[in-house]
């Protein structure tokens, strides 16, 4: 793409309306080839770049009129195939660390990671800032009883707010825990009544639903859903989200990369399948453009965790789901969870076992469900592939639900 010098003229008249949206921003410039045009001391000069190996556009920051630095700011160019128009993605402050929780018996290794992105998109006739920030703890929490981690995550608040969040995870985690006694070894294979707790329905939306929903699947034809639009899929009291403007989750934008103002998408409503998901995410500006997932989750219920617990007559509870693939065209579902533990006439047995596989009918999984509880945890600890590479941040949960699954 030519550089347009009445598009440069225009981005130089945008600079005071732009600094007054984005604060940490003096001016966005061109490069080119490693060119970059700078601006110190009130003169425009060029400085050679290596980094900046194709043309596009720089943020220059305010301090001192340099280009950021690599180490804790990240400038990337994303150029849109759809469109005549560049996004830049620019992780202006970053932070990670990982430390150790060993307190009030609980033994975790917890990493926190800390972001603050902004999106430019420069089109012929406008500038669109879209700033966002997301703060997420992920924790590999041992577990001494059973022999075995757990992974787990927070966000979508303040560190502060994940912070107490994971405090209450853990007292709900070493009631829990107290309820192992006894491991057992070889699951009998069957259909049971189970209650997954939020990380488990996370995980079945995302890997049944989430995937298979995504616009350029179904419009590929490699999407079982492209020829179930309005038609039942789920129980009456299934209702199935991918929102991007939830505040403060890893997955949260107002612009998609591809320029378009992103969508919430209702995918199943009242167990009735909708509407595809028609945001473009992409991992970075080497990778072309795809409708992906943003945040992905099963709205909440009216029942109570211990009423589903109480319900069951012969099933398991199942906790935090280890990994899973997803199959689009059949919707066959395949996911490994890291604790199963038993559950009979309503009361926990102190049986338990480990590494137990979901799998069979994904769609069946949903039209099983009889109770939802009433309050949705999301977490966005981990990446979303599409293909063999191509990885990126979402978010996925939802609330405890009581179904019948196939597990073995």
């Amino acid at each position: 793409m030519k550089i347009n010098k009445s598009r440069v003229r225009y981005l130089k008249n945008y600079k005071s309306k732009l600094v007054t949206t984005y604060k940490d921003v003096k001016i966005i410039y061109f490069y080119k080839k490693g060119v970059v045009l700078d601006c110190k001391c009130g003169k425009i000069k060029r400085k050679y770049d290596k980094r900046l190996n194709d043309e596009g556009y720089v943020v220059i920051g305010e301090k001192d009129g340099e280009i950021v630095e690599e180490s804790n700011n990240f400038v990337e160019p994303i150029h849109s195939r759809l469109f005549q128009l560049k996004i830049e993605r620019i992780y202006w402050y970053f932070l990670k660390c990982c430390f150790y929780w060993k307190c009030q018996g609980i033994d975790a290794r917890v990493y926190l990671e800390k972001v603050n992105e902004a999106k430019v998109v420069i089109s012929e006739n406008e500038i669109k800032v879209d700033e966002t920030s997301w703060c997420c703890i992920s924790e590999k929490i041992w577990i001494e009883r059973g022999g075995f981690y757990i992974d787990k995550a927070f966000s979508g608040g303040t560190p502060r707010e994940i912070y107490l969040n994971a405090q209450k995870y853990h007292c709900r985690l070493k009631q829990g825990m107290s309820c192992l006694k006894v491991e057992k070894q070889g699951i009998k294979p069957g259909r049971y009544e189970c209650v997954c707790d939020p990380d488990v329905t996370g995980f079945l939306v995302h890997e049944i639903v989430g995937h298979a929903a995504e616009q350029d699947m179904i419009d590929s034809e490699r999407s079982k859903f492209r020829n179930l639009y309005g038609e039942k899929v789920a129980s009456e009291i299934v209702n199935i989200s991918d929102d991007p403007f939830m505040p403060k989750h890893v997955a949260t934008f107002k612009i998609d990369d591809c320029g378009n103002i992103g969508e919430k998408t209702d995918i199943i409503v009242n167990g009735v399948f909708c509407n595809g998901i028609k945001n473009y995410r992409r991992e970075s500006h080497q990778k072309r453009t795809y409708t992906r997932m943003s945040n992905t989750f099963l709205k909440p219920g009216t029942s109570c965790v211990k009423e589903m617990i109480g319900s069951i007559v012969d099933g398991y509870f199942l906790v935090n789901p280890d990994y899973g693939r997803e199959d689009t065209e059949n919707l066959y579902t395949y996911i490994v969870v890291k604790l199963a533990v038993r559950v009979k006439n309503g009361q926990f047995t102190g049986e338990f076992y480990k590494n137990v596989i979901i799998s069979g009918d994904g769609l069946e999984i949903f039209r099983n469900i009889t109770m939802i509880s009433e309050k949705i945890e999301l977490s966005g600890g981990g990446f979303c592939r599409k293909g063999e590479s191509d990885s990126i941040k979402v978010s996925c949960g939802g609330p405890f639900i009581k179904t019948i699954l196939e597990i073995r």
